[in-house]
């Protein structure tokens, strides 16, 4: 949130993306998934799609130290969930799981307040959006935690990666934003990979 003050949003969704694909990816690899070239190949893809579509324009200086750690901690996610998914004896259920994660995000932003020194108001429309995106959010998260007991990390990531690239070019469409020949062809592309990977 607090990059949206000084980074492009654009180039900060391509770090997000890749990097909450790629790490949890590589790291699945490492834990012993099944090693197939065309979803190394499937992958590259992707990440290729992804930043062949983004905009490069609205850069803003300061912007890069949130690209580095939106990369690592996005991908970071990823791996956590892929750990606890794996070692289900030593772990908590899903639904637990992200329970103490919500309530750890609760306590981090307590305390960045708390160090901030200000006040926080709460509006309707403010707690209305809260709202949304957190039923929205924590839904996805759990059912990608789910997903986790029954896909390898090499097929889910690419796959939300993928999926997230199709729906937003979707919604594009449905506002009307000015999508150009560029946009179809990176979510072409992306989805074309990530058919490839699910099979």
């Amino acid at each position: 949130v607090k990059a949206f003050e000084s980074a492009s949003i654009s180039v900060y969704s391509v770090f997000s993306m890749i990097g909450g694909m790629v790490l949890p990816f590589t790291f699945g690899l490492f834990m012993g998934e099944e090693f197939k070239l065309i979803r190394v190949v499937s992958c590259l893809v992707i990440v290729a799609a992804i930043i062949f579509t983004a905009d490069k324009s609205g850069n803003h200086k300061g912007g890069f130290k949130y690209y580095i750690s939106i990369f690592l901690l996005n991908g970071c996610i990823g791996i956590v969930s892929k750990l606890h998914q794996a070692t289900e004896t030593l772990c908590v259920d899903s639904a637990s799981f992200m329970m103490i994660a919500k309530m750890w995000m609760i306590l981090i932003a307590s305390v960045a307040l708390f160090i901030k020194g200000r006040n926080y108001r709460v509006t309707k429309k403010g707690a209305a959006f809260c709202g949304v995106y957190a039923m929205i959010n924590s839904s996805g998260n759990l059912l990608a935690l789910i997903a986790l007991k029954f896909l390898p990390a090499s097929v889910q990531y690419p796959l939300i990666t993928g999926g997230t690239m199709f729906f937003a070019f979707v919604i594009g469409l449905i506002r009307r934003d000015k999508l150009t020949k560029k946009d179809l062809l990176g979510t072409v592309l992306a989805i074309a990979a990530t058919i490839v990977i699910v099979l």
